[in-house]
């Protein structure tokens, strides 16, 4: 559910009221939000520079011993990218909010071109955070004690999520960028004319936003009960594993629920407010999920104060093969899900 969604109708009748207050209010929680992301990507970056220097280290040891052959775990370094990148992308849709909150009563040209810019930033600030979640329990059923759930109809959902994600975000940007045009108002940008239904596109994301929502919950839901009827007691073997799964399943419903939440007010409470007070009800939200997901690692902590870490303490992402002992690919995984 994004901007235009419900609520808005074209040409709406508007009053001549003073929205000064709600254009200062906006600009402050803007710039708090954009303060809040702006250190979450210097933080993120600080950290990603010193993974990258712990595998330069790892690196040079295996050549110094005569060893050539190592692993890396490409997922991993996907991940922390999909977070820096999805950190980045709100920051620019932050920007934007700023100079729609300033401009948005007065300029139309303004309107015309950052509403469907935001609408951009904000499918992919979603996709990053949900290929994350995706990639992990991807991972996870690649565990040990998860092998045996691996069959026919999970691979068909996991992929599944996928598609939905790819085709929501293709139909979503397509149905705000070419079906619809903003105009500037009273209360901010608002819609000038759309040849469609107006509520359709956000009632489109919607819909494809909870099915894949309750199709990777499920995923990440369905070992975490198997494993609770088979082993009842606390002595499992696989306790760490387990405890790592229930992790990311509490992020990925606290970010779910974030979003529920958020859609709902939007529809409800703000549905006919001062235009920027909507979408910057969604930017916390997806600030929200982007700390949720950060959380939810293990190393967490020195992926939000990387500056008071040791290079010593971070967990890089190549490892030496003789390292690795008995099966390489499980004991590949094992480690690997514990750092991430």
């Amino acid at each position: 559910m994004e901007n235009g969604t419900f609520g808005e109708t074209l040409h709406e009748a508007e009053d001549n009221s003073d929205y000064y207050g709600y254009i200062v209010g906006s600009i402050v929680i803007c710039s708090l939000l954009l303060t809040a992301v702006v250190y979450i990507v210097a933080s993120l970056s600080v950290y990603e520079y010193k993974v990258k220097l712990k595998n330069k280290e790892s690196l040079r040891l295996t050549r110094s011993r005569g060893q050539s052959r190592y692993v890396k775990d490409a997922l991993a370094d996907w991940m922390r990218k999909l977070c820096l990148i999805g950190s980045v992308l709100l920051v620019l849709r932050l920007i934007c909010e700023l100079f729609e909150i300033t401009f948005g009563q007065n300029v139309a040209a303004a309107c015309a071109v950052i509403r469907p810019f935001k609408a951009v930033l904000h499918s992919g600030v979603i996709t990053c955070v949900y290929l994350v979640l995706w990639v992990r329990q991807r991972k996870f059923y690649k565990l040990p004690v998860m092998e045996h759930l691996v069959n026919k109809f999970i691979r068909f959902l996991s992929w599944s999520i996928i598609v939905i994600m790819v085709t929501a975000d293709v139909v979503t940007i397509l149905l705000y960028i070419a079906t619809r045009k903003y105009t500037s108002s009273s209360r901010g940008c608002i819609v000038d004319w759309s040849t469609i239904w107006n509520k359709l596109p956000g009632l489109f994301l919607f819909l494809s936003t909870v099915t894949f929502q309750v199709i990777l919950l499920g995923l990440l839901i369905y070992p975490l009960y198997i494993h609770h009827k088979a082993m009842k007691d606390i002595t499992s073997p696989h306790k760490k594993e387990i405890m790592l799964i229930r992790r990311v399943t509490i992020a990925a419903i606290a970010t779910v629920a974030t979003d529920g939440i958020c859609g709902l007010l939007s529809i409800t409470v703000l549905s006919k407010t001062f235009s920027a007070l909507r979408p910057l009800l969604y930017d916390f939200d997806m600030l929200m999920s982007l700390f949720c997901i950060i959380v939810s690692f293990v190393d967490w902590r020195t992926r939000l104060y990387p500056c008071m870490t040791d290079t010593r303490e971070v967990t890089g992402t190549v490892k030496r093969v003789n390292l690795i002992h008995r099966s390489t690919e499980t004991e590949i995984v094992t480690v690997d899900e514990n750092v991430a």
